[in-house]
């Protein structure tokens, strides 16, 4: 009979147990509490703004040549590409009789072979011969593999 009950033993102990670690449940359990009542504080007030979502649109660029440009604009050897003209267009010079190749909204020309090439839109290709009429069109080098 000397032997406690198991529940007798469990009130016991978990009174130890509930002493010695007090602190670390009541810090535990207010960090929990702040951040529950900061998130829904956080929800209620977005709820009430209904604002709409954030819309970014790009304006578009356009590009005005006058008719000077394009008639003083120098001609390749076959006689229907101009130099620094676009790619973009059907009518259009093919990128095989291309040297060189730059964008509209860059300051850098690449060979025709390079990689850079494959990411510039066809409407914004510009086509050249040589490296020199690139460079005289202020265009510095990029890529020439």
């Amino acid at each position: 009979m000397g032997q406690d009950s198991f529940p007798t033993r469990l009130v016991r102990n978990s009174g130890k147990w509930w002493r010695k670690h007090r602190d670390s449940l009541v810090l535990f359990f207010g960090v929990l509490a702040v951040g529950a009542l900061g998130f829904e504080a956080g929800f209620i007030q977005g709820m009430s703004k209904q604002q709409d979502p954030l819309r970014i649109e790009l304006a578009p660029e356009e590009v005005v040549m006058s008719t000077e440009t394009r008639e003083s604009a120098p001609v390749t050897e076959t006689g229907s590409q101009r130099i620094g003209q676009s790619l973009g267009g059907s009518a259009g010079p093919s990128q095989e009789n291309c040297a060189f190749i730059a964008s509209r909204n860059s300051t850098l020309f690449h060979a025709a072979t390079c990689a850079v090439v494959k990411r510039i839109k066809p409407e914004n290709k510009l086509c050249f011969k040589d490296a020199g009429e690139a460079e005289a069109r202020g265009l510095k080098q990029g890529c020439l593999k």
